[in-house]
């Protein structure tokens, strides 16, 4: 019954875990779930992971160690686990403070030090992981986890500094990159993904919004739900000249530079003078935007 599913072992570990951690059939994990429910599906183990962390802890573990893809068992574990566990579970922290998704970049490090690899099974690897992430990230879109701006946590501000060190710095060219470019290319014509605002918002490195800009050309001229397209946003947030407001200026659409804010009915250089609460203006973003508002003017 109910109570023997979910019965834990010294470590925290249920029979769901179990089941997640050592590659069990669909058929097995959806009986335990229909008996345990919602509460088992969320159930932590001592290190606070949920079912989810720990089916795609393990995820990347079995990517490690052979070139089997077991992407289709996963997605079926994903709907199975998401439509018992709710949205919840995708949000859901360990000890830690990792989101599944968050703790899919870790595992990652713990699993690529392997010096033997040949460069083909290298880019195997980083696309087993990048196909993991464009699912936990695809859901979460699906069940509006996060925020349009967090991305179901992968840009959240809030995560700590060795996770976004790990999206950054070593998976944003492996991984990140390829995964964002498959959501992408799989929206319908009236979905967007506000990358570089959310990118801008969350106060990623420079260099990450300056890659995401050349990477995702559309992105610059694309607007959120709220109507705002990056170069609001960046004036908004007071993204310095130097850190990625030049190319935002320099990508955007000209007519966007003399367009009102949805939510201010200011100009972009106005906003960005004026700012947000606990934000700073940047003087070289507030002059450029004068100079090219001015530029625009004249050339009408």
């Amino acid at each position: 019954g109910e109570a023997l599913v979910r019965e834990k072992d010294d470590s925290g570990y249920s029979s769901l875990h179990f089941a997640c951690m050592y590659n069990a059939s669909i058929y097995v994990v959806s009986k335990l779930v229909e008996i345990g429910g919602e509460a088992l599906v969320r159930e932590t183990n001592n290190h606070g992971n949920n079912s989810l962390h720990i089916a795609y802890q393990q995820a990347v573990r079995r990517a490690y160690r052979n070139n089997v893809d077991y992407t289709q068992l996963e997605e079926a574990l994903l709907n199975i686990l998401t439509q018992h566990g709710s949205a919840k579970i995708l949000a859901q922290t360990n000890n830690e403070g990792k989101t599944p998704l968050q703790l899919l970049f870790i595992a990652y490090d713990t699993q690529s030090h392997d010096w033997r690899w040949r460069q083909e099974r290298k880019k195997t690897f980083w696309k087993r992981l990048s196909d993991y992430a464009v699912m936990l990230i695809k859901k979460g879109i699906e069940l509006q986890v996060g925020g349009e701006y967090g991305i179901v946590g992968l840009f959240t501000s809030t995560s700590s500094q060795e996770v976004q060190y790990q999206i950054y710095f070593k998976t944003w060219d492996n991984i990140v990159i390829p995964a964002l470019e498959q959501i992408i290319a799989s929206l319908p014509h009236d979905q967007t993904l506000p990358i570089l605002q959310a990118l801008v918002i969350n106060k990623a490195p420079p260099v990450i919004i300056k890659s995401a800009i050349n990477l995702f050309t559309a992105s610059i001229n694309t607007r959120d739900s709220f109507g705002k397209y990056p170069i609001d946003v960046a004036a908004c947030h007071g993204l310095a000249w130097d850190d990625g407001m030049k190319e935002v200026v320099e990508r955007s659409d000209m007519d966007l530079l003399g367009r009102e804010n949805p939510s201010t009915g200011l100009s972009p250089f106005m906003v960005a003078g004026v700012g947000e609460e606990n934000t700073t203006y940047d003087v070289g973003t507030v002059f450029h935007l004068i100079k090219k508002t001015s530029l625009r003017v004249a050339q009408k």
